[in-house]
């Protein structure tokens, strides 16, 4: 079991949308760190990606509510494995947690290339999985893997905080049916210039930190909407 490994945990960290219930995305954590990249690096040392993948998946469902919307991230070669989506699917199913609350998030190193991997994306998405595209910078490879993969929602990188050189790109993928989404949001300033630019969801540490279960504080106030009274928010 991966997850036995000493001091590690899963927290979660709201995602924040316009007239949609919370999100949260399920982050892995050592104590005493900031991140796990260590454990994920030697889950890819061992290519035990898969067994990570879905023992996260397995935890995620095991102690959260069953109404709570979850984002679970996938690495990258969990997608190049066929029998995958089958896997996650009776997963879910078993623990009786609808497929609308289930976000799967891919990586910018997602290989579009990959036959399985856009094979597996498709079928997520055709058994009723919204999939998202994380860390998107606007990089020549970022356009081809979302045209490539054609995700339910956009998660814009941090370093765009702020940049609205990408409004008519943000106005785009909204009109085409794609949620988008700003990370790294940490002030109110990027709350308003977040919503001017017209994303549909923001994530950070001023939206909320990653936390335990156990920690995280509901209906405090924070959602999109309530922070959007101030601002003019774009459709």
């Amino acid at each position: 079991m991966i997850l036995n490994t000493p001091n590690m945990y899963l927290v979660l960290q709201p995602i924040e949308y316009m007239g949609r219930d919370t999100e949260y995305e399920v982050l892995t954590r050592i104590k005493g760190m900031m991140g796990a990249e260590g454990v994920i690096r030697s889950v890819i040392e061992g290519r035990r990606e898969v067994d990570f993948d879905i023992e996260v998946l397995n935890t995620a469902l095991d102690t959260t509510p069953i109404k709570m919307k979850l984002a679970i991230n996938l690495l990258p070669n969990t997608l190049e494995n066929l029998r995958v989506p089958d896997i996650m699917d009776s997963i879910i199913i078993g623990m009786g947690k609808s497929k609308s609350d289930i976000t799967f998030e891919v990586s910018e190193d997602t290989n579009c290339e990959s036959s399985n991997v856009l094979l597996n994306i498709q079928r997520f998405k055709n058994m009723g999985y919204r999939v998202a595209l994380d860390d998107f910078s606007g990089r020549w490879s970022d356009f081809h893997l979302l045209e490539a993969i054609k995700p339910s929602i956009v998660k814009f990188d941090r370093e765009l905080v702020g940049n609205s050189g990408v409004t008519s790109l943000v106005a785009q993928l909204n009109s085409s049916g794609m949620d988008t989404i700003l990370e790294g949001v940490e002030s109110q300033e990027d709350v308003r210039k977040a919503i001017e630019i017209g994303y549909r969801g923001l994530q950070g540490y001023f939206i909320g930190k990653p936390l335990p279960l156990k920690e995280l504080k509901f209906g405090n106030g924070n959602s999109l909407d309530n922070m959007a009274v101030n601002f003019s928010y774009k459709d």
